[in-house]
Parts: C-alpha cells; structure tokens; sequence
C-alpha cells in the first residue's frame, strides 16, 4: 500500500538524519521502476551505498515529496538528464565516490 506524502517526508527526514550529511550530500528522484533507476541510471551499489524507496500513491504526489526535498531540505534531485519518468516511486540516496551524480 502507498504511504502519504507525509508519512514519505518523515520517513526520509528520519532516514538522513540517521545517516548524516547536508542536504546536497543526498540525491532524491521519482521513478516506475526506483531499484533499476537507483542501480543503472545513479550507480548505487545496492550492498554499499545508503538508499531507500518508498511508494507514493500517485506521480503528483511523488513530485511533490521530491519537490519539497529540492526546494525545503536543500536534496540534490529531479535533473532531467537521470531519467525521471512518471513513476509513483520516490528513490533517496546518500551520494558517493561511485554514485552519479
């Protein structure tokens, strides 16, 4: 079941705050498929990096979680060039050596 764009903003505050670092040491997208997006498009290392994905119950309301990462939490995220499609996941990460970008 799809959690609430609330219960999604919690979820990742909660997230980076146990993980650390500023807001654009974190990467925040949306996407239909979040596991490929986050492995082939950004070069997560599933074992390694610190990342998570949460379903949204529509795209609108995965634009506004990642909009409101953007623009309130300072997240690096939604560039066009990574591929976001219309997908009612919201993907976070923790930027490494290894992750694009």
């Amino acid at each position: 079941m799809p959690a609430s764009i609330s219960e999604i903003i919690a979820n990742f505050v909660a997230f980076i705050n146990e993980h650390g670092g500023a807001g654009d040491s974190w990467y925040v997208g949306i996407a239909s498929d979040p596991r490929d997006r986050l492995v082939r498009t950004h070069g997560v290392q599933e074992d390694v990096d610190i990342w998570l994905f949460r379903g949204a119950p529509t795209v609108t309301a995965a634009r506004g979680v990642l909009y409101y990462f953007v623009n309130e939490f300072g997240v690096d995220g939604g560039h066009p060039d990574d591929g976001t499609d219309e997908g009612p996941f919201v993907y976070l990460y923790k930027k490494a050596v290894t992750t694009r970008p």
